[in-house]
């Protein structure tokens, strides 16, 4: 099977892709300038079973919704955080620590309507468009055949039992190997080692193989369908890696 994951970024410069096919890295790598963003992307996607990307798939709908028609001297609510953060922000910052007991201090995810992530966003909107004719977008079961996920590759590898800040990339890359049985061949191995934009992708990619392989947590029952189409959900991986604590 093959499993693509990408770190999205507004030039593709600084995006990374990796593409797995079964246990082989098959292809690590990044853009360039003289590539049309983000539709390059699709020539590493097209055959995947399933693709993990780093980019907030929508908007926190409470912020979408005071925008619409919004006209100035109108005050938003008081409660910032319901503008900033998306359902699946606040599950992974609130609920999925009780879920996984972890060591390490849990992951934050950014806002995508107060940072900077927003602009990536944009371009991830024009990616998804690309690939919504030929895979499904954020099912909300696992496993399902060519799909679309979004992902955290801070979340991912907190929920694996690794470092998710101050990274040491090669004890990570080993812990990994290890784990999922990777085989990386040399130039890919400096690949990923000296670029953070392809050690993502790589997290991004091994995610994907979590969700095909049914090691995943799905959106909650009671998350609205409808939350589910306007903000996205970040897919997290539900165990813990042998060997993770020599991370």
């Amino acid at each position: 099977m093959r499993f693509v994951g990408v770190d999205l970024a507004t030039e593709p410069e600084a995006c990374g892709v990796c593409a797995l096919e079964g246990n082989a890295v098959a292809y690590v790598g990044r853009g360039s300038a003289s590539h049309e963003h983000p539709d390059w992307l699709l020539e590493h996607c097209s055959r995947a079973d399933a693709v993990g990307v780093d980019v907030p798939f929508g908007w926190p709908a409470p912020f979408v919704e005071a925008l619409r028609g919004h006209e100035i001297g109108v005050a938003f609510g008081r409660d910032r955080r319901r503008y900033r953060l998306r359902t699946t922000d606040v599950w992974i910052a609130d609920a999925l620590p009780k879920r996984l007991a972890r060591d390490r201090g849990r992951p934050t995810p950014f806002s995508v309507s107060t940072d900077k992530l927003g602009a990536t966003a944009m371009v991830g909107t024009v990616l998804l468009g690309l690939l919504s004719d030929g895979f499904r977008l954020s099912p909300r079961q696992s496993a399902v055949p060519r799909a679309v996920l979004e992902v955290y590759p801070a979340a991912s590898l907190w929920a694996w039992g690794l470092r998710h800040r101050n990274i040491d990339v090669s004890a990570a890359l080993e812990v990994l190997q290890e784990a999922f049985g990777l085989e990386v061949c040399d130039d890919d191995l400096e690949r990923l080692l000296r670029s953070r934009h392809c050690f993502d992708a790589l997290i991004a990619a091994l995610t994907a193989r979590e969700y095909g392989d049914g090691n995943i947590f799905d959106p909650p029952e009671d998350v609205p369908e409808v939350t589910l189409r306007a903000e996205g959900w970040i897919r997290v991986p539900n165990r813990l890696l042998h060997g993770a604590h020599r991370s």
